[in-house]
């Protein structure tokens, strides 16, 4: 099983921490992306919006088809955030599970050396 160790030197405790790579260069390059395209649909907004005046965009809910748009647009790069996050979970379960099976071996290799100490002592 892999995954970082580090020694706290405030605490002075080793600390294991989730072995999965650097997440920031994947979420930020989904901000970024989403960025340009926001940009985008606030230009398409800024058009269109100059062909109808603030009542019939009230009486026609422009407003409302404007931000449906712009969540139809957007959504998808919310997704891989959520992939992202996705992956992180799996991964730790993984290594909850791993961990989970050395302390029980570990539990078990320990009664058993309990169990021969205790024949030891008998033979003395």
């Amino acid at each position: 099983m892999t995954y970082y160790d580090y020694y706290d030197t405030t605490t002075k405790v080793k600390i294991m921490a989730l072995d999965f790579g650097h997440t920031c260069p994947d979420i930020d390059s989904n901000i970024g992306d989403f960025n340009e395209a926001l940009i985008d649909e606030i230009k398409w907004i800024i058009e269109d919006s100059r062909r109808h005046t603030h009542e019939e965009m009230v009486e026609h809910k422009v407003y409302d088809t404007y931000a449906g748009e712009i969540y139809k647009q957007l959504e998808h790069y919310f997704e891989g955030v959520r992939s992202t996050n996705e992956d992180m979970r799996k991964q730790a379960d993984w290594q909850i599970n791993e961990l989970e099976d050395q302390l029980e071996a570990t539990k078990d290799e320990l009664e058993e050396l309990r169990e021969s100490m205790v024949k030891l002592e008998e033979l003395v």
